[in-house]
């Protein structure tokens, strides 16, 4: 859980204005967690230890305490210089071993603070223990090689290196931070922020940004951290929406899927866009380190309307689009980003506790995330991860689920798809009929296929319709709106996939599509009649071929289309096209100029030259020296004799370790005409921990192979392997368009080796 004593403080709803007593008050209200770390109970979390020490000394109390949580600090530390945890730490006692290797950078935000600001005034033995702490949890902390889209864990990794390098003298563990959180600062300005409008895991970004800007020794981190804030800010200030006083829009991770709040929270009363009676805490962070958003943020997200698009990744569908109207919000993300995001959103204005609109996918009958399950070392609500493909059009958005064989767990005993609403709107109609939805009277109604759900709540309305669907026995699937009496105030319409025998005898690809358009400014009957019969009268094409499932949606500002094909990736066809930049505002960029005030960004994209080409005939193969395409870092060229050309490309790394650093090899492709090709890569792959790339094929109209993790297996010599995708025993067919593809290789496990590509129209045919 993020929400832990003393990282926000839950038990003082008044505004912290003394430091010394909030955090007095904070450790007052944490007996439980002294209970837990004085008996070492099973389930004592080791950052935890190192909050508590930290409140401790903000407060002045009980240093006895102080030294209590060292020693059981020190002994939760891997210090096994053989083991891969060396310098990590158990994420809970019971454990014994280091399960969760982020545990080391949540340990260090608070281990070094406690070092900066307090180390004069601990006791020699607590001072000594504690710095034999941060010695071996900074090798920890360098092992953990963290990726630039796990936004939030990549951030503090780095404002943990910056932090220990002050605390131990060590300039070259600052300056290993500062290369980090200048690699994420780069990626970010290609790709965007990947951990996308997140209401818990955003705070978590701001906690480790603001403490660098504040308490940082080094000016390159600060200026680093400052840029950074900024971007976050604007993107966060952009869908803030103000009327339900909530992050509104669809999410990457989120905790709360019925109402959409989390940690941030903290940050927002800190900087009082929330106050106390909105929530009753208050980030740590923010008193250690004051940092105040410039009033321009909230200038953005009082403006009405607005459009904001974002890319979030790489793959061209990672990218989400929000309309932010006065009295309505409608958002969707093009592709899915894991198992616990809402790509599929609406939000209304009124108590920021209400329950949003949202669309989940689900096997487990938890429409309303509820039920935890293990993740590793914890516990959270996860949905399933679907193929998902949305596009959207002003007020009109158009999503497609469907349920690969793999999506669907061994242990569901049922597939659903679900678009839930709050149940306390002015009224809910299918057609004429209003519904009456009376307390201890639950229903669930079969919808006609194609039938809309009306919502009206004040002068907002909502229409939703399933355009689509299909079972696993291959029949269209059954819709119905429900109201299951359930205590968290939310109805929804439900798409059951299963039968009444359940997952049995699966025929199909099952799946829904679900079509969303809103309205604002519906003064009167009159206007919310005219805006359902709209929308029953719009027009949605479906084109169901075993080749490709395309929709196509009239919306009110022109069409909205959805199209995927096997083996159901994700998208070749989105129109609108996806963002492409990294924040984008009523047709305005804000994001990239932001962070182009960095150098290095700007060295960055000086280096991005044109892609060099390359033309398939498709009569014959096509040999791709590695050299050739565009290498981007991490990834460089190397020599080796025994390479073609006695040069090749990789990202430099341990041999035997997985590291997570970044780098891109790219071509542009120019395909005489469409046809199916096979790919072959010379490669050199030493161990099982470097053996992986991640391969991409794609245009600005489709993408015939998305992001796919390419494992070549190991060689220990120079030898050619085919591209082989997920189950596939043979080569993997690419149906490639005719017209210009980008073919990408990104650093999945440094240490991978690339000497040359092959690119053939034949399956028999091999490289030579």
């Amino acid at each position: 859980m993020l929400l832990l004593l003393p990282l926000l403080l839950a038990a003082e709803p008044a505004e912290p204005a003394d430091r010394q007593a909030w955090f007095a008050a904070g450790v007052e209200s944490s007996k439980g967690l002294w209970d837990r770390i004085s008996t070492l109970h099973p389930e004592l979390g080791s950052r935890d230890i190192f909050s508590y020490a930290l409140a401790l000394c903000e407060a002045g109390l009980y240093p006895e305490r102080v030294a209590r949580c060292l020693q059981v600090a020190a002994r939760m530390q891997d210090r096994d210089k053989e083991s891969r945890g060396y310098g990590n730490f158990h994420w809970r006692w019971r454990e014994g071993a280091v399960l969760d290797y982020n545990a080391v950078d949540f340990c260090m935000q608070d281990a070094t603070l406690l070092w900066l600001r307090h180390r004069d005034r601990l006791a020699t033995p607590d001072r000594d223990a504690l710095r034999a702490v941060l010695d071996l949890a900074a090798e920890g902390c360098l092992r953990h090689q963290v990726g630039s889209a796990y936004t939030n864990i990549c951030l503090m990794n780095a404002a943990d290196l910056v932090f220990l390098g002050a605390c131990l003298d060590r300039p070259e563990v600052t300056d290993e931070g500062v290369k980090r959180l200048t690699d994420f600062a780069t990626y970010t300005w290609e790709v965007g922020i990947h951990e996308y409008n997140s209401p818990t895991y955003m705070g978590v970004d701001l906690d480790s940004l603001v403490l660098l800007s504040g308490l940082s020794p080094d000016p390159r981190a600060k200026e680093l951290a400052d840029i950074l804030l900024d971007v976050f800010w604007s993107e966060l200030a952009a869908t803030w929406y103000e009327p339900a006083r909530k992050l509104g829009g669809a999410h990457s991770r989120d905790y709360d899927y019925l109402h959409g709040l989390g940690y941030l929270d903290g940050h927002l009363r800190a900087a009082g866009w929330l106050t106390a009676d909105d929530t009753p805490t208050y980030a740590k962070v923010a008193l250690l380190a004051p940092w105040t958003p410039a009033p321009r943020y909230r200038d953005v997200n009082r403006t009405y309307p607005r459009l904001v698009r974002e890319k979030w990744g790489s793959a061209r569908a990672e990218a989400r689009t929000q309309l932010v109207l006065q009295d309505v919000c409608l958002s969707s993300s093009s592709a899915p980003y894991r198992d616990m995001d809402v790509p599929l959103t609406v939000d209304f204005p009124g108590d920021r506790k209400s329950v949003r609109c949202y669309f989940i996918p689900d096997g487990r009958h938890d429409p309303y995330g509820k039920y935890f399950i293990p993740v590793g070392p914890h516990e959270k609500t996860l949905h399933l991860w679907p193929c998902w493909a949305a596009a959207q059009r002003g007020g009109d958005a158009l999503g497609l689920c469907l349920y690969r064989r793999d999506d669907i767990p061994a242990s569901s005993a049922t597939l659903e798809s679900h678009f839930v609403m709050p149940r306390d709107a002015d009224g809910y109609w299918l057609g004429e009929r209003k519904l009456e939805l009376a307390d201890g009277e639950p229903f669930a109604l079969e919808l006609p296929p194609g039938q809309a759900v009306f919502v009206r709540k004040s002068t907002a309305a909502v229409g939703v319709r399933v355009p689509w669907s299909r079972g696993l026995d291959g029949q269209p699937a059954k819709a119905a709106f429900v109201h299951d009496g359930n205590p968290y105030g939310a109805v929804r319409l439900t798409v059951a996939h299963h039968s009444y025998w359940g997952l049995k005898d699966s025929q199909a690809v099952p799946g829904a599509a679900f079509w969303v358009r809103v309205a604002g400014g519906i003064r009167d009957d009159a206007a919310f009649d005219a805006f359902r019969r709209a929308f029953e009268q719009a027009t949605a094409k479906v084109e169901d071929r075993p080749e490709q499932l395309t929709l196509t949606a009239a919306g009110v500002e022109g069409s909205v289309v959805v199209g995927v094909n096997p083996p159901w990736r994700g998208p070749y066809l989105l129109d609108p096209a996806p963002a492409k930049g990294v924040l984008e505002v009523n047709g305005e960029e804000l994001g990239r100029p932001i962070l182009e005030r960095l150098a290095a960004v700007r060295a960055y994209r000086a280096d991005l030259k044109e892609l060099p080409g390359m033309r398939l005939s498709g009569d014959a193969g096509t040999y791709l020296e590695a050299e050739s395409g565009q290498v981007v870092k991490d990834m460089e060229v190397a020599a080796d004799p025994a390479a073609s050309g006695g040069r090749f490309v990789w990202t430099p790394g341990v041999v035997g370790e997985a590291g997570k650093r970044a780098g891109r090899l790219s071509w542009k492709l120019s395909v005489a005409r469409a046809g199916t090709y096979y790919l072959w890569g010379r490669i050199k792959a030493p161990t099982p921990s470097d053996d992986s790339f991640l391969v991409r094929l794609f245009s600005e109209l489709a993408e015939p192979l998305p992001p796919s993790d390419w494992h070549c297996g190991t060689h220990e010599q120079w030898e050619w392997t085919p591209l082989k995708l997920g189950t596939d025993a043979l080569a993997t067919p690419l149906r490639l368009p005719p017209g210009e593809l980008t073919l990408e290789f990104r650093t999945r496990e440094d240490g991978t080796m690339l000497d040359q590509v092959y690119l053939t129209p034949s399956p028999e045919d091999q490289p030579r």
